[in-house]
């Protein structure tokens, strides 16, 4: 027998809050667990446990108080207990239960108040991923960077401005403030990365405890060198008594460190340019979002190695070897990641004293190195004093510190984090592909150049060692570590020669910063934040040489960087743990975006790539620096003209298409609309229904003989579940049943008869698995009146093919009548699909009430009807076919394109900018898919395009140049048309909102241009007038009269529209169609989707931002898999039109910025 925990129960009146006695006798036989016990409910008290009572009868008591407000409770005689079940077997006997006045001392009270109910916590939502915010973050800064670069270039003019800031040194005051307040604000209100924070006030605490003698001698796991632990110390010191170092104040050396970088960046972009220049450009780094991230977020020191390594870069340029060589060693003290700058910063020590043979540079660099020595003594010497071999153990901690994490990339998202190759030893043999795309990525740079500039022999044999290393790495089979060590050396190798061929120590920031690229894209055991540095060299190397191509780069990196660093983070705070890393397939980690984490990935080889390029272009080029297009005398002048008044000084006629743009017009809409309607859907379906009358109605058919088969049936319109019953027999006297139903879903669709089950929504779920019938009658059984189906095909199940069928009782011809309307499985070809089930539906509706049959009650009432209306004179035409109801919405996918054609060509004003927007709608998928459903979001894009044409062909016409009435026509039909994207659904007013913006805008720059012509006449009085400036006079005439005309256009004819569109929704009700119904059916739209989070709630939803991103494809179709060959449907946009139109707008909006 298995343990237990059996009992007998009884519930008991009792008194609030007395004292009771449970007793009774107990005759036992058990093992294990609480044996045999009396208890309560609700507590885990128990009496005397008895086992094993040898036959004898045992008296057992509990005592026990009620609670203050307990009237009963239930006796527990049991054999078992909560957690301790038991075997055997107990009797009971004279169970007693009492009030009692005290008790025994042998005995003890217990409390037999139940526990309060357990309220289950309301479970806290999951937190959201951060990564879309990030991606936001990051566009914005990019769009925002790059003004501000071609801003101050626009104002690095003039002597005058050179000087008249000169003593604005409390903007630079306001400006550090500002950083250091908004990064101390992050400070406190992100927490850091955890292991990295609790490493860090550990470290502190422990030097403060210990000092640097014995620091590095205990157990505490410690693997950063001692100019960190120096630079902890203080901060554990005032932290002793306190309770610890707090986390915000290992953060602050970060903060503080980015801070003196921006004051450093001020002082070398002052010593070049203009006060107002210099600030700009300094607040491309002030403002950068990865600084915030990794320093005053994360708590990460990179903010410090970064300042230390531009000390050492800038002293450098100057020759300074005596200050540049001891902030290196500082640098590379504190954080060992500095030594990636060591073989450039070699380099350049080299070449310095190879170009200038003075000696006094030379002496320099023996002092240097000299103090570097000794700032290194004094730096490691009070942490070894009790070592016995110091320098052995320095060199163990940098070599454990450097290989500490043996994986191929640690979260950074690079070469290797592309081929899913995150957190995997870096031991494992690294796949063809992957050193072909390492090889390539150092090689395709050199390669592109040389292709392009064709430099000479002496350049072309300097690279040729490049080609044999990267030949070799392609070719030989390797282990990722060997194969991340020899795309390092080839880096080196490059750059160094590059930088060489430069001869300008100058271009050091700028090929340090490649050099680091490089290295983070392609090296192995890189972390996430290792190219931090590399943004505020590139900066240093854009204020020196305003090349956008470094800019650019610069914004190329720093998109890739904060992806990665942010999201790293993000995870490690909302996660935590293994599971909080980047995307690991090796350890099933998967990430909430991961195409995100991928596009960082590729941003930052592409951003090795390209560096290495401009590299070479660089080094053997030697270039004019390529600013970023400033503003030019002209072009000044003209900006202080407000458009408006040029447009009116200048005006320009509208484009006018001709032949040339209708040829491509109509060439690309006929191809377009062959493909569209081509396969649309079959153009038969069942069109007589039989309908029941009654309960229990029935129809008899007789196949001849006997045969095994399914049944498919085609449905028509229901407005609830209708229930019935199929009945087989093999001699016609006994007869075997099997429940069916049809829901309001099944309409217009050939289904599979099959078993069903109801969910715990309520639901009708039907089982995957249809019915197979082996008999020669079969009978359909009516529950009720209203069950209609069109058709009904016996397919034997063997062959598919259909069998003949006879009525042989009922009046069910109508289910027999249309045998050859199925060809093939039940599809979305000859059945509707998703939201087809109420759309054509409600089309067929309008018509019955058009035609005066039924049924003509509507059932989708959640939009306004006119789309539904086109879709109803289309199965006039065509049917109630799949064709017929998809035919309007194909059409107006095809009249699309005419549109976009012309929008592009008015816009552009070029032929080539009407033919791209043509093409591209025309090879959208989403535009394909979505036009090829019978759904009405056809109609209301096909109007928003339509009244966003003639909107903008009003805002463009050259007013004062044209009558008033020619002026109105364009905005009748952008009214017009917006009246029918209303009426077809309401996010047609959405559409609205940008039409009157830009009509109002057009109305503004009227009146200033009106006004502009009377100043411009009263004070050239007697003088010629221009012909727009007489006819600007007239302006508020003009206005008043288009404003007025404008309420017609936008307001009545809109509201007639939609007014009109509802008459087949009401004209079948009693007293047909009123104003009251079409506001009471509006109010009722609107409540529908007022409702929170509606739409949320479903499988196939998808937060908003998504959208352009088409991350989750709405999944409209899965089809039966038949052999081979599977059909499936998705609506998702064309990454080339949408991600890249997505970049386009973004552009576009920082341009007007």
């Amino acid at each position: 027998r298995e343990p237990n925990d059996a009992r007998y129960f009884q519930a008991v009146q009792v008194q609030p809050n007395t004292l009771y006695c449970l007793s009774g006798y107990i005759c036992a036989s058990a093992q294990d667990g609480r044996g045999a016990n009396l208890s309560i409910e609700g507590g885990h008290n128990y009496s005397d446990i008895m086992f094993d009572t040898a036959g004898e009868w045992q008296q057992v008591k509990l005592y026990g108080r009620t609670g203050k407000d307990q009237t009963q409770v239930t006796v527990f005689a049991r054999l078992g207990g909560y957690s301790g079940e038991a075997t055997g077997e107990a009797m009971f006997d004279d169970l007693c239960l009492e009030a009692v006045s005290e008790v025994p001392d042998e005995y003890y009270e217990v409390s037999w108040e139940p526990p309060a109910p357990m309220v289950p916590a309301k479970p806290e939502p999951p937190a959201r991923a951060a990564w879309p915010w990030l991606m936001l973050i990051a566009l914005c800064y990019a769009a925002l960077a790059w003004m501000l670069a071609k801003w101050a270039q626009a104002v690095n003019t003039t002597e005058l401005e050179q000087n008249k800031h000169a003593g604005a040194s409390w903007q630079v005051a306001v400006l550090l403030l500002a950083a250091l307040l908004t990064r101390i604000f992050i400070v406190f209100v992100v927490p850091g990365y955890g292991v990295d924070i609790g490493c860090f006030t550990g470290w502190a605490n422990r030097m403060a405890e210990v000092g640097p003698a014995n620091f590095y001698l205990t157990e505490q796991h410690s693997d950063y060198p001692p100019g960190y632990m120096l630079a902890l110390w203080p901060l554990g010191a005032l932290s002793r008594g306190s309770g610890g170092t707090p986390e915000w104040l290992v953060k602050l050396p970060s903060v503080l460190a980015d801070v003196a970088a921006i004051y450093v960046l001020y002082r070398m972009a002052r010593s070049r340019d203009n006060h107002r220049s210099a600030l700009l450009l300094v607040a491309l780094y002030a403002a950068h979002p990865l600084t915030y991230v990794a320093g005053a977020a994360w708590g990460q020191v990179d903010s410090l190695l970064t300042l230390l390594l531009v000390l050492t870069v800038l002293t450098a340029i100057k020759g300074q070897w005596i200050a540049a060589l001891p902030i290196y060693v500082l640098a590379v003290l504190v954080k060992p990641q500095a030594l990636m700058f060591g073989p450039i910063g070699l380099a350049a020590l080299i070449m310095d004293l190879a170009m200038h043979k003075d000696k006094q540079r030379r002496v320099s660099a023996l002092r240097g190195a000299g103090i570097s020595a000794l700032v290194a003594l004094a730096i490691v010497l009070p942490f070894v004093t009790a070592m016995e071999q110091p320098l052995a153990w320095l060199v163990k901690l940098y070599s454990g510190t450097m290989t500490f994490y043996g994986q191929a990339t640690v979260n950074a998202t690079n070469l290797y984090f592309l081929f899913g190759l995150n957190w995997v030893p870096v031991g494992d043999n690294a796949g063809w592909l992957l050193r072909l795309a390492g090889a390539l990525a150092v090689l395709m740079p050199v390669a592109i150049y040389v292709l392009r500039a064709r430099p000479g022999r002496r350049q072309l044999l300097w690279v040729s060692p490049l080609a044999a290393l990267g030949i070799a790495v392609a070719a030989i089979p390797m282990s990722m570590s060997l194969m991340g060590t020899l795309l390092m050396v080839a880096v080196f190798y490059l750059v160094c020669v590059q930088f060489v061929a430069r001869r300008d120590i100058g271009w050091l920031p700028f090929f340090g910063a490649t050099m680091l690229i490089a290295f983070c894209s392609l090296g192995t055991m890189m972390h996430e934040r290792y190219v931090f540095p590399a943004i505020l060299l590139l900066l240093l190397a854009y204020v020196r040489f305003r090349d956008r191509r470094i800019l650019g780069l610069m914004l190329l990196v720093s998109v890739a960087a904060f992806l990665n660093v942010g999201i790293v983070l993000d995870r490690a705070i909302r996660i935590g743990g293994p599971a909080g890393h980047l995307t690991a397939p090796y350890f099933n980690i998967a990430g909430e975006a991961p195409w995100v984490e991928y596009l960082a990935a590729a941003l930052l080889v592409l951003s090795g790539v390209y560096a290495l390029y401009l590299g070479c272009v660089f080094a053997w080029s030697k270039p004019d620096p390529v600013p970023p297009r400033p503003l030019t005398i002209a072009d000044k002048e003209e900006s202080h003209t407000p458009s408006a008044i040029r447009a009116l000084l200048h005006p320009k006629p509208l484009v006018r298409t001709d032949h040339k743009d209708w040829a491509w017009m109509l060439a690309i809409t006929a191809i377009y609309s062959v493909v569209a309607f081509t396969n649309l859907g079959s153009t038969r379906a069942p069109q007589n229904a039989w309908v029941s009358r009654e309960e229990g109605e029935m129809v008899a058919f007789d196949l001849g003989e006997e045969r095994t088969f399914n049944v498919l049936t085609y449905a028509g319109i229901h407005w609830s579940p209708r229930d019935f019953t199929w009945e087989t027999s093999t001699d016609g006297e006994t007869w075997t049943a099997y429940n069916a139903r049809v829901v309001q879903g099944n309409c217009f669709s050939w289904r599979y008869q099959s078993d069903y089950t109801i969910n715990e929504e309520g639901n009708t779920v039907f089982q995957a698995m249809p019915y197979t019938f082996t008999a020669r009658y079969l009978r359909l059984i009516a529950e009720g009146s209203g069950i209609t189906l069109n058709e009904m095909l016996l397919r034997d199940a063997e062959s598919q093919q259909t069998l003949p069928v006879q009525l042989i009782t009922g009046n069910g011809e109508a289910l027999i009548d249309e045998q050859d309307t199925l060809v093939g499985e039940p599809s979305w070809y000859n059945s509707a699909y998703f939201d087809e089930i109420y759309h054509p539906r409600t089309a067929l509706e309008h018509r019955n009430a058009i035609w005066g049959i039924e049924p003509s009650s509507t059932y989708e009432v959640s939009h306004p009807p006119l789309g539904k209306l086109f879709m109803t004179f289309s199965i006039m035409i065509f049917g109630m076919t799949p064709f017929g109801w998809r035919f309007a919405g194909a059409l107006a996918g095809v009249l699309m394109l005419p549109g976009m054609y012309l929008l592009g060509r008015l816009l552009t004003k070029r032929r080539l900018g009407g033919i791209m927007a043509c093409l591209l709608m025309a090879l959208d998928a989403m535009h394909f898919t979505q036009t090829r459903i019978a759904t009405i979001d056809s109609f209301v894009t096909l109007f928003i395009i339509w009244s966003f044409y003639y909107m903008f062909r009003y805002a463009l016409m050259p007013h004062f140049m044209c009558s008033l009435r020619s002026t109105l026509r364009p905005l009748a039909l952008s009214g017009l048309f917006m009246g029918l994207a209303i009426a077809s659904k309401w996010t047609g007013m959405y559409a609205g909102v940008g039409l009157a913006v830009i009509f109002f805008w057009t109305i503004v720059r009227q009146i200033r241009q009106g006004l502009y012509a009377q100043r411009q006449l009263a004070v050239n009085q007697g003088e010629e007038e221009p012909s727009a400036f007489a006819a600007a006079r007239g302006w508020p005439r003009r206005v008043l009269l288009t404003l007025a005309a404008c309420v017609g256009f936008f307001v009545l004819v809109p509201a007639l529209i939609y007014y009109v569109s509802f008459i087949p929704w009401f004209m079948r009700t009693p007293g047909g169609i009123t104003p009251q119904k079409v506001w009471d059916a509006s109010v009722s739209m609107y409540n529908y989707h007022a409702k929170p989070g509606f739409g949320m709630d479903h499988p196939y939803y998808s937060p908003w931002y998504e959208w352009p991103l088409s991350i989750k494809p709405m999944w409209y179709f899965a089809g039966k898999r038949v052999g081979s060959t599977a059909s499936t449907i998705f609506a998702f946009g064309t990454p080339a039109v949408w991600w890249v139109g997505l970049l386009a707008l973004l552009a576009v909006m920082g341009r007007f910025v």
